[in-house]
């Protein structure tokens, strides 16, 4: 009992510190295509609302402390699309017929579990055809982490990396790209 004591007085007074969070995103994408694209607006929308800054992860309520990324989230995300697309073979450009613009509407980190922490990623692709909604797809990705942060990187990526293959296979699958 005096051992679970000491842990919960060491995990709240962790939990009311603020840390960054360093990303490198690596591409893995699985679909292949070929064509000129761009990548559009891509927005962090929670941080439009004003309820977290640009670089921050939205939390569980009863968490004290922040945790931040090394770069803004909209940024993060438009990087790693990006990666995708020309690891799949596609030619992105800075201006095209073709764009794909995005809404972050969840990147939630949850880390006030006793052995596991959370990480929830929501996004709303759009594929624009000179101007025009030509496909839109929302893509979800849930994943669970050992309570080190050192994994805590990884289960980011690998959201990141379901969300994009999530939405290149749909569009793929409609025969849109």
């Amino acid at each position: 009992m005096k051992a679970f004591t000491t842990y919960m007085v060491v995990v709240l007074l962790l939990s009311g510190c603020s840390t960054t969070l360093p990303i490198n995103y690596i591409p893995s994408s699985s679909v292949r295509g070929t064509g000129i694209v761009s990548v559009g607006t891509i927005k962090y929308v929670p941080a439009e609302n004003g309820q977290v800054a640009q670089n921050e992860f939205q939390k569980n309520a009863l968490g004290v402390g922040k945790i931040y990324l090394s770069k803004d989230i909209a940024s993060l995300i438009e990087t790693a699309l990006k990666k995708e697309l020309v690891l799949s073979g596609f030619e992105v450009q800075h201006r095209s017929n073709f764009v794909i613009e995005a809404d972050i509407n969840r990147f939630y980190y949850d880390w006030i579990g006793l052995l596991e922490v959370d990480f929830e990623l929501e996004i709303v692709f759009r594929l624009k055809e000179n101007g025009r909604v030509i496909f839109e797809h929302n893509t979800f990705s849930h994943q669970k982490a050992p309570k080190t942060m050192a994994t805590d990187t990884e289960a980011v990526r690998a959201s990141i990396s379901d969300c994009i293959d999530d939405f290149m296979l749909e569009a793929r699958h409609r025969n849109i790209i």
